[in-house]
Formats: structure tokens, C-alpha cells, sequence
């Protein structure tokens, strides 16, 4: 069987003014392995919720646990053909739209790229990401406005 290289975290690590950059592959791996010490050194993760997504994991889960340390979210679609990297509009709408709110109901003030590497991709994934959030800021209900 085909295994995946799969980005859980990028970890940056500042010593001596170099930096330490952990490439995380799901299977050779497990992240709940080095959690503890990432957390312990007050390391910072990168988490590409397209990845854990493209392998059926619970992005929203891990997104949970892990938004504290996590200053990017790397965020891709993966096409019929099982190539990822590709316009978010392969990534689950639903799905799409919980990764949007988690980040907005936690005040996310870190990175999210869209991590494709063609620029019809990119135009897509950003048509498709202004639809969401017209989609998500339609749903919050807004305070009447006063008269007068």
C-alpha cells in the first residue's frame, strides 16, 4: 500500500538564531507522539487541515486541540483524481464552512494560505473562499439597528 506523506506540523525551534523544522509524516510519525514535547519547548505548529482531510482525520478535531500553538493553516482541496494541493473547491463545503467558523469563534489571528500551486487553482480557491464567508457572515444574526 501507498503511504502518504502527510504534514501534521511544522515546528520552529530558535536557538542560537537557528531554527528547527520538523516535517511531520503521518505513519512514520504519530503527532500525539511529539505533542507533549512540542508543547513542553513552546513550539509552534502548522497544521494542513487539506492533508488530515484528504485522509479522512478530523481536521476540526485536531484543529481544536492544537489552534493555541498553531500560527498556520495550511488549506487545499484534493481533486476526483486524488491529486491535493489543488482549488478548495474540491475541500468539503461543509467542512469548509466549520474550518471557517472554528477560526472566527477562536479570534484565529494566525496565517491561513490557500496552499495550491497553479493559478487556476488559486482564483478558484478564492472565488470559493469570498462565497464562504458571504455565506458565513449572512448567517450571524446582526443587532437591530437603533432609529433616530
Amino acid at each position: 500500500s501507498k503511504q502518504r506523506r502527510t504534514p501534521v506540523a511544522t515546528e520552529h525551534l530558535r536557538s542560537n538564531g537557528r531554527r528547527l523544522r520538523l516535517y511531520h509524516l503521518q505513519g512514520a510519525l504519530a503527532f500525539a507522539s511529539i505533542e507533549p514535547v512540542v508543547r513542553e519547548l513552546g513550539l509552534s505548529v502548522a497544521l494542513d487541515v487539506g492533508h488530515l482531510v484528504r485522509d479522512g482525520l478530523d481536521e476540526l478535531g485536531a484543529l481544536a486541540r492544537l489552534l493555541p500553538l498553531t500560527r498556520v493553516v495550511q488549506w487545499h482541496g484534493t481533486d476526483p483524481n486524488d491529486r491535493d494541493h489543488r482549488s478548495i473547491e474540491h475541500y468539503p463545503r461543509e467542512r469548509a464552512l466549520g474550518l471557517l467558523s472554528a477560526l472566527r469563534a477562536a479570534g484565529y489571528g494566525g496565517v491561513l494560505t490557500l496552499e495550491v500551486f497553479r493559478a487556476a487553482d488559486l482564483e478558484s480557491s478564492r472565488r470559493v473562499l469570498a462565497s464562504l464567508l458571504a455565506e458565513l457572515d449572512a448567517s450571524i444574526p446582526h443587532a437591530p439597528r437603533a432609529s433616530g
